[in-house]
């Protein structure tokens, strides 16, 4: 959740100071929301300082403003319309405000006393405090009984002979050193090295071949194999590859492990994030195309070095879409933005030595247009044509309420389109997040907006990058002037053209059984149905496709299927009355002249 307004006292107070009688409905909306943002910024700021009871109570206060602003009535459709926008905005926010209120009162009612806290850390002091002289105690036995006893011969100088005793869980390597002597096998106490000081915590046997070695990846062992017998002069023991600076590897010999390092380490599922793959991927694993894909793609990131994990698995369960399906036989009409996409995206992965230096494709799509026209449908086509990794993102998954959270999220979800490249990032409701700057913006809206910005340059910095950054949008006029310039290609997505429409309700058609004739499709609903959206003509069909088993009524349950009748016009006709366009002629008209002046290719529909 991200504000747009300011969040000191000063301002909340201001707003909540106006007299809101003399307000229109669609005012006081807007007066609700800004409030309920402003309260949110405030419970924001107290949540990060950990001040939860403050949190609470701006929680709550804002979760009243959001109630108030969605039970606004309005008198007129048009004032409905325009309410619905912000309405969409309120909506996922209350959820989010709702959610965070139960787990702070949960918080609060199970969160122990000062004086309980400070007990429960001196008993974990206390606890690790005898562990430490349990471990120093037996360090001191084990090196007692090293001294006590002769090592036995050694026929290869190379390879330490078993005794059937423990190694040195701090120092691995000190019974070689206590052991060594002159030729004639005498033993001499004064080479004995000093065990080093333990480090806090349960220390594991770890134990390696040779210090000097270069490292070797070994495959971890739950247990510990017994001791083989004395004569074959060997001792199988259990094997970790080193740890160094929070990774494997890094060669130059083992430390001890600290918790959480323990050596019979739980398998992560194939393909997991932060698991490693075999070579080959999920080849021959039995996985269908998309699960290899998304398998391998996991593989990928999780070799990346350089971005937070956590993060990561972020964009890769909820940002990242396996195998979209959509084709451009799918997608009804629409030509001109078929194929303009097509010279974006299609033919440079096609042809890629055709399209370089002036012609090399654009790296910023924005798809704009009434709702419901199937812009989410272009840019899933485009990534399924292009084969194109595909990444569907939102306002509510790139905002947190962490100071510099969403920031780092959002470099992630670049550097990863990156590494999966070609690749198709797709941003539905773009103008929540890159709307116009202001001087009463928040400050985290402001960042997250200039980061954004900068990795969407950054996308394009390499001419070798296949990275598509696509938008849509129903509110271009709200987009920032620095986001409308990297969307070198703005297209308009209008309403269903007659023959568009004609195709839509044949496909909706399809599969159930009807009585239309063609001319009552193709003359008569397309004439019924202008001003309608794609998603205004499925709603219209599904109402229709009810009205046979509305007739039935109480025999709806004794009814076989196959006696149903078919769907009639009729059915149709009375779905017209309850199914009305959701596009205003108002809204239409913004949207024909922001494509007059910032649109390509106005009127090629």
């Amino acid at each position: 959740m991200v504000s747009n307004g300011n969040s000191n006292s000063s301002s909340s107070s201001s707003s909540s100071s106006v007299d809101t009688t003399a307000l229109t409905p669609l005012e006081l909306q807007r007066h609700r929301y800004t409030a309920a943002y402003m309260a949110v910024e405030q419970a924001m700021e107290h949540d990060h300082s950990e001040e939860f009871a403050l949190a609470l109570t701006c929680y709550q206060k804002a979760l009243v403003f959001l109630r108030d602003g969605l039970n606004i009535r309005f008198s007129t459709e048009d004032e409905r319309r325009e309410s619905e926008h912000l309405a969409g905005k309120m909506r996922p926010n209350l959820i989010c405000v709702e959610d965070r209120i139960a787990a702070l009162k949960l918080k609060l009612a199970g969160e122990p006393s000062l004086g309980l806290r400070l007990q429960q850390q001196q008993q974990q002091q206390q606890q690790q405090q005898q562990l430490l002289l349990q471990q120093q105690q037996q360090q001191q036995r084990q090196q007692q009984q090293q001294q006590r006893s002769p090592p036995p011969p050694v026929a290869d100088p190379s390879r330490r002979a078993s005794t059937g005793q423990r190694p040195n869980v701090l120092d691995p390597y000190a019974r070689n050193q206590a052991t060594s002597g002159n030729s004639n096998g005498t033993h001499h106490a004064s080479t004995t090295s000093q065990p080093t000081s333990p480090s806090p915590g349960p220390i594991f046997n770890v134990v390696t071949a040779n210090r000097n070695a270069p490292y070797s990846p070994v495959k971890p062992r739950a247990t510990q194999h017994a001791p083989t017998p004395a004569h074959l002069g060997a001792t199988t023991t259990t094997t970790t590859p080193a740890y160094r600076n929070g990774s494997l590897g890094g060669g130059g010999g083992s430390v001890p492990m600290r918790p959480g390092m323990i050596t019979g380490m739980r398998r992560r599922p194939a393909g997991s994030a932060g698991g490693q793959m075999a070579a080959g991927g999920a080849a021959g694993s039995g996985l269908g195309p998309g699960a290899a894909a998304a398998a391998d793609a996991k593989a990928k990131v999780a070799r990346i070095k350089s971005i937070d994990k956590k993060l990561a698995d972020v964009i890769m369960h909820e940002v990242l879409v396996h195998d979209t399906r959509v084709t451009w036989d799918d997608i009804a009409g629409l030509t001109f933005a078929k194929q303009a996409l097509k010279e974006i995206v299609i033919l440079p992965s096609l042809r890629p030595e055709l399209f370089t230096g002036l012609r090399a494709p654009a790296k910023g799509v924005l798809l704009f247009g009434p709702p419901g026209t199937g812009k989410t449908m272009l840019a899933k086509a485009v990534a399924h044509e292009s084969k194109a990794t595909f990444f569907s993102i939102s306002a509510s998954t790139l905002t947190s309420k962490f100071v510099g959270e969403s920031e780092k999220l959002v470099r992630t979800l670049f550097i990863i389109a990156r590494e999966l490249q070609p690749s198709v990032i797709f941003i539905d409701e773009i103008d929540s997040i890159l709307t116009e700057r202001s001087e009463t913006e928040h400050e985290a809206s402001r960042r997250l907006k200039t980061e954004f910005l900068l990795q969407f340059d950054g996308a394009g910095s390499n001419a070798d990058d296949r990275v598509l950054v696509m938008g849509a949008t129903n509110r271009p006029q709200e987009l920032d002037e620095a986001a409308r310039r990297r969307f070198v290609k703005r297209i308009y997505i209008p309403l269903p053209e007659p023959e568009t429409r004609a195709q839509l309700l044949a496909r909706l058609l399809q599969g159930q059984v009807y009585t239309l004739s063609n001319t009552e499709i193709q003359s008569k609903l397309v004439r019924l149905t202008e001003g309608y959206s794609g998603s205004d003509l499925t709603a219209l069909a599904k109402e229709a496709a009810l009205g046979p088993l509305r007739e039935l009524g109480d025999r709806l349950l004794e009814t076989p299927a196959d006696q149903v009748r078919p769907i009639q016009f009729r059915d149709f006709s009375q779905a017209l009355q309850t199914i009305r366009p959701s596009v205003s002629p108002a809204s239409l008209r913004a949207y024909e002249e922001w494509n007059r002046e910032y649109g390509a290719g106005a009127g090629r529909m």
